[in-house]
């Protein structure tokens, strides 16, 4: 048998086991268990090092999880969240189980050494296949933001339908948005229906998910509005199960408030110490971008300061003028670039200077 055929061979191996695997996986239901994401790279990492014993085990490991991760989408059917989150765990197993190989080819004197990862590794992924063997999986996280809204202002936003996610960071924006909201109100009883269509490979419409999140208001007062989701087919739903959504807002000045955005949720993905850390990064940054993206519904900016038009300077934005008249010539058109820079868009139509202009809070206007 020559070279080329034996590494055919021995791929066809690999691939044949680990398809075992995930096939059984699948088929009991383990497929958000610590069981198939710590079990499918260690089985992966094991066969790559034993299959050519010649290569260092740890190149050799990295390089086989690789194309395995990359080759989840097309034979999988995976979508690139899926891979993104997964890279770093099987990444993580794949290298303890090369070094723990590695130690034993390096014949060290305590062998018990060597096998201590693989006895680990085997207890970690029974996590999840059953209740007793399940970390807490509820979780509450909470975010609050200082916005340049009134609780008028705020009240009338969370009022009608909103467009969220497009301030969002460009990790976030790996997430599905909802791209469609329907809104009937905020009174109790009240339903509010986001619309998700995430697109696994990005570059097609083929092999998309669609689904929707219905909300339910189930408590409203001057202050605060509390939902309770009453059923959920995006794709959200497979690594969580979102249960409330809970936004207060209490009033700082007559121009400035509060707000306070709450989510619960139960997570559905094992091993916990791995996705619990992971799920609550993500929600802190969709609660903060659902606060973004009220507060922009009102100015088309985040997190904006209204100012009278006289008597102030944008002395930190270096013009070097004062605004104690309508702005023309250079002088004007200075300005519009200045707060195009700071707003991405003119704040004021062109040829006109209204009584009140917005600019954001962070270049630095001061009376």
């Amino acid at each position: 048998m020559t070279q080329v055929q034996k590494i055919l061979m021995t791929t066809l191996v690999i691939v044949v086991v680990a398809g075992i695997f995930i096939t059984l996986t699948r088929s009991y239901g383990q497929t958000e268990t610590a069981l198939f994401y710590i079990g499918l790279p260690a089985i992966l990492a094991i066969g790559l090092i034993l299959s050519k014993r010649s290569e260092k085990p740890m190149p050799r490991t990295m390089k086989g999880i690789t194309l395995g991760i990359l080759l989840s989408g097309p034979l999988l059917q995976e979508g690139f969240i899926c891979m993104l989150m997964a890279a770093p765990i099987f990444y993580a197993v794949g290298a303890l189980v090369a070094w723990a190989i590695g130690k034993q080819d390096a014949k060290q004197k305590n062998q018990l050494k060597t096998f201590t990862p693989f006895v680990v590794l085997m207890l970690m992924s029974l996590e999840g296949t059953h209740p007793n063997l399940t970390f807490p999986r509820e979780t509450i996280i909470t975010v609050s933001k200082v916005v340049n809204l009134s609780t008028e202002q705020l009240a009338n936003n969370l009022n009608q339908p909103v467009k969220y996610g497009k301030d969002a960071s460009l990790f976030l924006k790996l997430f599905p948005f909802p791209e469609i909201t329907q809104h009937s109100g905020t009174q109790v009883g009240d339903q509010q229906t986001m619309h998700f269509v995430y697109r696994r490979h990005f570059v097609s419409d083929r092999n998309v998910h669609e689904g929707d999140i219905v909300f339910e208001v189930t408590e409203r007062d001057e202050t605060h509005i509390k939902s309770k989701v009453v059923s959920d087919t995006s794709y959200l739903s497979t690594y969580m199960v979102w249960q409330t959504s809970e936004v207060s807002w209490l009033a700082i000045n007559n121009q400035s408030s509060r707000v306070t955005w709450k989510i619960k949720y139960q997570r559905k993905l094992d091993p916990a110490w791995y996705f619990g850390p992971l799920q609550q990064f993500v929600t802190e940054m969709a609660a903060e971008t659902l606060i973004d993206s009220v507060v922009a519904s009102s100015t088309g900016i985040p997190a904006v300061t209204a100012i009278p038009a006289g008597h102030f300077s944008l002395s930190e934005m270096n013009l070097g003028l004062r605004m104690d008249s309508p702005l023309q010539g250079n002088d004007k058109k200075t300005a519009d670039k200045a707060l195009h820079r700071h707003t991405r868009r003119a704040p004021y139509p062109q040829g006109t200077f209204p009584a009140v202009i917005v600019i954001p809070a962070k270049a630095g206007i001061h009376q």
